[in-house]
């Protein structure tokens, strides 16, 4: 039996990167189904179950007596795992966070939403539905996957644990998030009086020249932090430049800046609304946030000044990206001859170096794949290690979901082949890094066992 997950794809992650983080969706906009092995009992599909409205078929395992229903657009919390008779698709007990989501109008007759509408908090249900539905119309698949036959029997394991109109739910977190800014406040003894917006003003450095109004660039220097000083963002030594009156960052920012004189320094203490509201900057800041700047407001620039000025760069970006990559091209071959490895790139500058045969099939443009590998960066640091996990990665090939790199090196191997593959950093993650282990320019260096091409 096979445990598969639905993950949703995002550009940050290496494969669902780091400690396995994913972001869980019911609507699945554009999943990528991987399939690892598992064991589950069938006690499911011997249910007895009743055909309600818009042809739900569904079970009740427990009814709490509660006579509050879901509403469209309300909140559900809410344990679930869905599955198909030999497979898994999703349990939200392997998820980190709680899982929640807005009731949308049903996609398909009898299906998640038409049962929810049904449930009051504490109760628990299990649901049947037709495969083909779910991977075609909630999944938005083109086709059902090869593992799925039509007509599959599909089964949604539900319990409610508690239902929030969006009003109420954006009260409580906007309650939440002022207690922990008055604790700021008061831990920090700051008396400056908020904004009409709620924005805290607090002056650091006077500053002697004018104001800026609409359409003047400003140079300042930035830093970006929470309340708890998580840096999410800093330019203290790098002037970048704000065009007054434009969409930059948040409102806050701007208001904050339109208080400044140039030459001047502040800290502003930006609460959500103001900030980056309900939604947040997935992945590094949640919704309901409170963040604070602090800014030097340099001095005010030309237009003429400010397009000289990107352009010279544009050019310094160009030429020290020309530099790193030389560099790094050089300490790989420094790497392999230190190493007394006998190999040479491809045309991208992927090495592909064999540690042991393999006789099975290479892989093909959208095979399914499953490896055990480690991750090190040149110095022998290890990223990342499955090789302790009881099943291996899988994945789709030519769904994105892994770096470029890494999947043109997997390419060259065969089923049964244990191999390294060295990405250089313009084929993984460039001149950005990724976090704290993966610094700009870094290539990285992949032992891989391919262990099934499907």
């Amino acid at each position: 039996m096979r445990l598969v997950k639905l993950y949703l794809q995002c550009k940050k992650h290496l494969f669902y990167w780091p400690m396995k983080r994913t972001i869980y969706i019911i609507t699945v906009l554009s999943a990528v189904i991987l399939a690892v092995t598992s064991c589950r009992n069938n006690e499911q599909q011997k249910l007895t179950f009743t055909k309600g409205e818009n042809g739900l078929l569904y079970k009740f395992h427990k009814q709490s007596g509660d006579t509050l229903h879901p509403k469209l657009n309300d909140l559900v919390f809410v344990n679930l795992r869905y599955y198909l008779p030999d497979t898994v698709l999703f349990d939200s007990k392997n998820s980190d966070e709680e899982l929640k989501f807005p009731m949308i109008k049903p996609m398909f007759r009898g299906d998640l939403y038409d049962g929810l509408k049904i449930m009051s908090p504490g109760d628990s249900m299990t649901i049947k539905v037709v495969a083909d539905s779910f991977f075609m119309k909630t999944a938005m698949m083109k086709k059902l996957p090869d593992y799925v036959q039509p007509g599959t029997p599909m089964y949604f394991d539900i319990k409610l644990k508690k239902v929030q109109s969006p009003k109420a739910y954006d009260k409580e977190k906007k309650y939440e998030e002022q207690i922990k800014l008055d604790e700021y406040i008061k831990k920090n003894k700051i008396t400056a009086v908020p904004t009409e917006s709620g924005l805290y003003f607090i002056p650091l450095k006077k500053g002697h020249g004018r104001k800026p109004v609409k359409g003047d660039i400003c140079g300042v220097y930035l830093k970006v932090q929470t309340l708890d000083g998580t840096v999410l963002w800093d330019r203290s030594d790098e002037m970048i430049d704000i065009e007054y009156g434009g969409s930059f960052d948040t409102k806050g920012l701007m208001e904050g800046l339109g208080m400044m004189h140039e030459g001047g320094k502040a800290r502003l203490i930006v609460p959500s609304p103001i900030g980056v509201g309900n939604v947040g900057r997935p992945p590094a800041v949640e919704p309901y946030t409170t963040i604070i700047y602090d800014v030097t407001f340099a001095r005010f620039k030309s237009l003429e000044e400010l397009k000289k000025e990107r352009k010279e760069k544009a050019l310094k970006r160009k030429m020290e990206k020309q530099k790193r990559e030389a560099e790094e091209e050089a300490k790989i071959k420094n790497w392999i001859k230190s190493h007394n490895y006998n190999a040479t790139p491809d045309s991208n500058g992927i090495y592909h170096i064999v540690l042991k045969e393999g006789d099975g099939p290479y892989p093909a443009d959208t095979s399914m794949m499953k490896v055990y590998y480690k991750l090190s960066d040149i110095d022998g640091n290890v990223i990342q290690d499955n090789h302790n996990d009881k099943t291996p990665f899988t994945f789709k090939m030519g769904t994105h979901s892994v770096i470029r790199g890494w999947e043109k090196g997997l390419k060259k191997m065969r089923e049964g082949e244990k191999a390294l593959i060295i990405v250089p950093s313009k084929w993984a993650y460039g001149d950005r890094g990724r976090g704290n282990q993966i610094k700009p320019y870094t290539p990285l260096f992949f032992e891989v066992d391919l262990i099934e091409v499907k």
